[in-house]
């Protein structure tokens, strides 16, 4: 990771979803995102700089699991500094799982790695069944 990740320049913020950057044009999804956020299952992660949004990640919590759901970045590394702050907050509230969905060599270059498809549903069919883990 470059060391601008390193850097303060960049200000972490957990706020409510921003729709009109994340789901521009896909009203239903929008409105899906919203409610579950509402319930406490969507998260989004946002960097900032100054009062600009530059990068960050969604998704949806369930169980011991995040499923992450898109990320973005509009300035060198941003996406890179909301994830490590998603894998600090999901650590330190014991979750077991990020889903990326997508393998690729930029999330194994931050340390993913994919999982055979019978072990990853085992372990979703183990971690979503525990429910009582608080949403925030």
């Amino acid at each position: 990771m470059s060391a601008s990740v390193r850097q303060a320049w960049f200000s972490l913020r957990s706020l409510p979803l921003l729709l009109g950057v994340l789901a521009i044009g896909f009203f239903t999804t929008a409105f899906a995102y919203e409610a579950l956020r509402g319930l406490g299952y969507a998260h989004s992660v946002e960097t900032w700089r100054d009062d600009r949004l530059v990068g960050g990640l969604y998704g949806v919590t369930l169980g011991n699991i995040f499923f992450g759901e898109s990320m973005f970045s509009l300035e060198r590394d941003a996406s890179k500094v909301a994830l490590k702050r998603l894998v600090d907050e999901l650590q330190a509230r014991n979750y077991a799982l990020i889903d990326c969905q997508v393998e690729s060599a930029h999330l194994e270059s931050l340390g993913a790695r994919a999982l055979p498809r019978a072990e990853f549903l085992q372990r979703v069919g183990r971690e979503i069944a525990n429910l009582d883990v608080p949403v925030w």
